[in-house]
């Protein structure tokens, strides 16, 4: 069997570059040294990128950058979101420079793995994701036989076995940059999707049995590819250019009747951009984070030039295409990055919590009136951005502080009367 990616259409929108890592050199002459050899410290807070919460919203996996390269890799770490406290003992050292995170859920919708592009190196890493089964607690762990002993206060250094490049025959590899990342599932495999920024690559991973990722193939997008999302309404996945003004839409294509002859390579991604042209700023800055709606009939997309946030009318036309017209803009603080979506609004309508890194704040957007509602200040350098309903505690919104250190908590129920205030951090 061969896997294609069968163009659909997509929509041209401009968005923001983005500053960080070594592409966006927040820090330019960290991208110069090579790693140091010391392990990673565990339930630490360090250049935080991107965060994911568990699905049973009690634990949080916090990516840290590594971004100065003082540590032999990145960081997950995990965190106990009652108490705000990491679990010692339960992270992992991934390659520098870790991006996106993303889970693999199974049958019953507990988290069993997470993957992250790394780009040092351009891998995938993932790790499994274990439950303590008296406590309940999770622990990360990617490493066999002897490697997987612990340091006391350190994190476990993933083997290379858990850091994937290229394809098994080595015809495929993952693009420069990698950054994004996405799970879709077709009914009978699972795919894991990763962007590369500087190369443009789209590299498409199929999960085996065991969840571990074998990349079948790689298309060139268009430089510049940064966030993945997958809409709920036709599972396609969606994917923002920071480079150029483009939106690609795709599927997953399993046919056995994919063969060498009728395709450029077997398995070769299959898309074409069909642009849609929206006005852009004096700027050559587009598109970061984007996220779908809970039914995937609106795609929210942050804009860079001028800062904005992008409403997409993704529901079904007549024909079962999605319209991908743009239902309103909304201006926002400098250099619009990543969101999430809470139901904090009226009668439990969306509201939209959009990380601006260079005006150091978080822009909510309320989706019925399509309005701003409030501007909260962060921290330098807001990045990833995540919700939880955490049980017993209440609704809260994480964000990844990359130059202060930290996770911001940030209390959204709207009965609080702590509503959208900064409440605690992660460090």
């Amino acid at each position: 069997m061969s896997a294609r990616a069968t163009e659909t259409g997509s929509s041209v929108l401009a968005f923001a570059r983005i500053g960080m890592v070594c592409a966006i050199a927040l820090v330019g002459a960290a991208c110069q040294d090579d790693p140091k050899p010391d392990i990673h410290p565990d339930g630490i807070v360090r250049y935080p990128v991107s965060l994911a919460v568990d699905p049973k919203q009690d634990y949080a996996y916090v990516v840290s950058a590594n971004f100065d390269r003082r540590y032999g890799g990145s960081l997950v770490a995990v965190y106990d979101l009652a108490t705000h406290a990491p679990v010692m003992g339960a992270g992992v050292q991934i390659p520098t420079y870790a991006g996106s995170i993303t889970l693999q859920l199974d049958a019953t919708g507990n988290a069993v793995r997470g993957y992250v592009p790394t780009r040092d190196g351009a891998f995938l890493a993932y790790f499994d994701i274990v439950r303590d089964p008296t406590t309940g607690v999770p622990r990360l762990t990617c490493s066999t036989g002897s490697g997987a002993a612990r340091e006391p206060g350190k994190a476990q250094p993933c083997d290379a076995s858990h850091a994937i490049h290229s394809s098994p025959d080595g015809v495929w590899a993952v693009g420069s940059d990698p950054f994004g990342v996405a799970i879709t599932e077709d009914g009978k495999d699972t795919w894991v999707h990763v962007t590369s920024l500087s190369e443009g690559k789209m590299a498409l991973f199929r999960l085996d049995a065991a969840g571990v990722p074998v990349l079948e193939s790689t298309s060139h997008f268009a430089n510049g590819l940064h966030s993945v999302a997958v809409s709920a309404l036709t599972g396609e996945a969606y994917v923002s250019d920071s480079f150029t003004n483009l939106i690609f839409r795709y599927n997953v294509d399993i046919s056995a009747e994919v063969t060498p002859t009728t395709l450029p390579l077997p398995g070769h991604l299959q898309v074409k951009a069909d642009p849609l042209v929206l006005p852009t700023g004096l700027t050559a800055d587009y598109g970061r984070g984007l996220a779908f709606n809970h039914d995937g009939t609106v795609l929210y997309l942050a804009y860079g030039s001028p800062p904005q946030l992008l409403m997409i009318d993704t529901s079904l036309d007549a024909l079962g295409k999605p319209h991908n017209i743009t239902l309103a803009s909304i201006p926002l603080g400098r250099t619009p990055s990543m969101m999430a979506i809470a139901p904090t609004g009226t009668g439990g309508s969306d509201r939209v919590y959009v990380s601006s890194l260079r005006s150091n704040d978080v822009w909510v957007v309320d989706t019925a009136t399509r309005t701003i509602v409030d501007v909260i200040q962060v921290g330098t350098r807001p990045y990833g951005v995540a919700y939880a309903e955490v049980p017993g505690v209440g609704k809260r919104i994480y964000v990844a502080i990359f130059e202060g250190h930290t996770v911001a908590v940030i209390d959204v129920d709207p009965a609080s009367p702590y509503f959208h205030q900064v409440i605690a951090y992660l460090r």
